[in-house]
């Protein structure tokens, strides 16, 4: 996945396993439940505790994919942000909605290039790269 990063790619994946989603760019967590308790992207700020303190200096990307008014199965009108030249994890209790964004919405909506699943997709870059994982490595 490093090297995949080195190319500047988008890696978005599902993921459980702490180890990876502390080495993680950027977290974006689905819940706090399951089913009708779930489909809320929590905010970044509340999802401190899953960082590690990082020795060197990370690289921030200003570019950005932005999906708005997300509406599928238990989401409901929410919106997210994911970098772009980073590693985005996608965290949450069985049933909180990760695949429905992932796969649903990210990969949808940019497979076709227009919105699916989501009132607006905004692409805040040159080009457009994406890279769909789950769990494979």
């Amino acid at each position: 996945m490093i090297l995949l990063l080195k190319m500047k790619d988008v890696i978005v994946h599902l993921e459980h396993n702490q180890h990876f989603i502390k080495q993680a760019d950027n977290v974006i967590t689905i819940g706090p439940g399951s089913g009708s308790n779930g489909g809320k992207i929590v905010p970044n700020e509340k999802i401190a505790e899953y960082k590690i303190e990082i020795k060197k200096k990370i690289r921030r990307s200003k570019d950005y994919l932005s999906f708005e008014g997300i509406n599928k199965n238990n989401i409901h009108n929410e919106k997210c942000k994911i970098p772009l030249e980073s590693i985005t994890c996608i965290t949450g209790v069985s049933g909180s909605g990760k695949s429905t964004l992932a796969h649903d919405i990210i990969y949808e909506s940019l497979s076709h290039g227009r919105s699916i699943g989501c009132k607006k997709m905004i692409s805040h870059q040159a080009e457009e790269k994406s890279i769909m994982s789950d769990s494979v490595l």
